[in-house]
């Protein structure tokens, strides 16, 4: 597989997920189970007026949110019937170690472990760079899960 680029408006089409909830500006994708993304967040984004008020920082939730919406992308590419939309779910080994700051981009690497009748298990690092070095800011691993995929093989199932 040739390296695929997204942009944010193809990325908003795939994810089906719109701003201020994106939290991926470009994606590359190496190949189907691996991607690299960045998101660049301005001074002025919406979340720092409020978190924290004398000491802002994006939430770490918004990082982890940034590693899910990266990993799913090189499965939502490969346009698997009924696999749509793909939730991120259970996150475990989670790791915030820094603070992302105003005006920094936040990069990550992913990897889908496995996806298979709807269900997925997938890992990512964020990172920023300061003063020409790559600081670790968050770790997860976590499930992923396509429902109309997975309704599929329950027998009588009309929801997940």
């Amino acid at each position: 597989m040739n390296e695929i680029v997204l942009n944010k408006e193809i990325i908003k089409k795939y994810l089906l997920i719109s701003e201020p909830y994106l939290f991926v500006d470009e994606v590359k994708i190496s190949d189907k189970k691996k991607a690299t993304g960045i998101r660049f967040f301005p001074k002025d984004e919406w979340f720092f007026k409020c978190h924290f008020l004398t000491d802002p920082v994006v939430p770490g939730v918004f990082q982890l949110e940034h590693i899910m919406q990266t990993a799913v992308l090189p499965l939502l590419v490969q346009e698997i019937p009924d696999a749509n939309i793909i939730y991120g779910k259970n996150f475990k080994d989670i790791n915030l170690i820094s603070f992302v700051r105003p005006g920094e981009t936040l990069h990550c690497e992913t990897e889908v472990l496995s996806f298979r009748r709807g269900l997925g298990l997938a890992k990512g690092t964020a990172w920023v760079e300061r003063n020409n070095e790559k600081v670790i800011t968050s770790t997860a691993t976590f499930q992923m899960v396509s429902p109309t995929l997975l309704n599929k093989f329950i027998p009588g199932a009309n929801k997940c």
